[in-house]
């Protein structure tokens, strides 16, 4: 079964999980990168609009980007304490398959493309 960037990303996260703890710090350091580039854009935006349109606007902009990472960590949280159950339902195996299947997959395709033309 071929599976998008996202839900082999979310495969690879579940299975970190699997044998760690889960922590709400944990999921926030799994996305890190997304969040490095938000709140680096959030910062640039909110100087840019607060030099060109004054603090208040700048400041209305960062609290809406602020209150979209509030909710992200309301969802970590509920995913902390929903995670027992998943742990036990998820079918490890399938996972585990679906991950090779498709590191298979990608790895075919890269020798694909280092191929030197003929």
């Amino acid at each position: 079964m071929p599976l998008s960037r996202i839900q082999l990303a979310n495969l690879r996260i579940y299975q970190l999980f699997r044998t760690e703890s889960i922590t709400v710090a944990g999921l926030v350091w799994a996305n890190r990168r997304i969040y490095l580039i938000i709140l680096s854009i959030n910062l640039l935006t909110v100087l840019a609009i607060s030099r060109l349109a004054g603090p208040v606007p700048g400041s209305i902009f960062g609290s809406f980007v602020m209150g979209a990472l509030l909710r992200d960590l309301s969802f970590f949280r509920r995913t902390v304490k929903i995670w027992p159950v998943l742990k036990q339902i998820i079918d490890w195996k399938t996972v585990d398959q679906l991950l090779v299947e498709n590191d298979a997959k990608m790895k075919s395709h890269h020798a694909k493309q280092d191929e030197p033309l003929t």
